[in-house]
């Protein structure tokens, strides 16, 4: 069987709470599955795996054995995962400007199966009862319409700073916001934060990071010089930092790696 990757933005919920619906089956020939760093995008995710025995590995600490069904979302950085000769995987990206509603506390991994609110077990279930995208969707936002989305005025602020980040690549200083908003550099900050569990510095950097990824991808034999230029890095020393950062390594190593995860899942974000 061939690697499967399927993609989607909210159909039914607003675009506003949910960034991305996501499938995949990743198949090795080995027994283990070494995933390579992973790239933090500064969103949370709900995630449900097919496979029971899913690690999650933080810098050089002992692997963490991760259940069927939870979330992730601003881990430390590096980290990488372990699985099984078979990935089969379903997880839906939250809006960085809704983090705080669904994931209150400071958690940076949440179990899922011992929720209250929400009987994820159940959803797990029919999330892999068939084989349809369409008829995984349906059953999350079946799931997930029943519970009260925050109101658009409880994130505007933040999600126009998103929007923002996202529309320059990440690269976008806090002074440039200054205008637009009614708020001290530390207010807005400390907003952006609450809201997204992020600050402004970090998500642009995370943002930033992927688009170089996603632009090193698809300009293979582009230099790594050029495309730190490219993304407004006028000091090489400045990029290095950032990439090593994200990544743990350096540029010429991290894009020296076979496996990136095939290619990050696809950089869907």
């Amino acid at each position: 069987m061939k690697d499967t990757f399927i993609d989607s933005p909210p159909l039914n919920l607003s675009s506003d709470i949910f960034r991305l619906y996501q499938f995949c089956i990743l198949n090795n020939s080995s027994e283990e599955i070494n995933t390579g760093i992973m790239v933090e995008d500064g969103c949370f995710e709900f995630m449900f795996n097919k496979e029971k025995n899913i690690k999650l590995q933080i810098r050089n600490e002992k692997p963490i054995s991760l259940p069927t069904c939870f979330s992730l979302g601003n881990l430390p950085t590096p980290y990488k995962f372990i699985t099984p000769k078979t990935l089969t995987q379903f997880s839906v990206k939250v809006q960085p400007w809704v983090s705080r509603f669904f994931f209150p506390d400071n958690e940076f991994f949440t179990d899922l199966t011992k929720c209250k609110d929400l009987d994820f077990n159940e959803l797990h279930r029919n999330i892999f009862s068939t084989n349809s995208f369409q008829e995984m969707i349906t059953f999350f936002e079946e799931a997930f319409i029943k519970i009260k989305m925050p109101h658009i005025s409880e994130y505007a602020v933040s999600k126009s700073i998103c929007e923002r980040i996202y529309n320059s690549n990440g690269n976008l200083k806090i002074t440039e916001l200054m205008d637009q908003f009614p708020y001290s550099r530390q207010k807005l900050n400390s907003l952006f934060i609450e809201q997204t569990k992020n600050s402004i510095k970090e998500f642009a950097i995370h943002v930033r990071v992927r688009a170089i990824i996603r632009f090193k991808i698809q300009n293979p034999k582009e230099s790594l010089t050029a495309i730190g230029l490219e993304f407004g890095y006028f000091d090489q020393s400045h990029f290095i930092k950032d990439i090593k950062k994200a990544t743990g390594m350096s540029p010429s190593k991290f894009f020296s790696q076979e496996n990136l995860f095939d290619e990050q899942l696809k950089l869907g974000n």
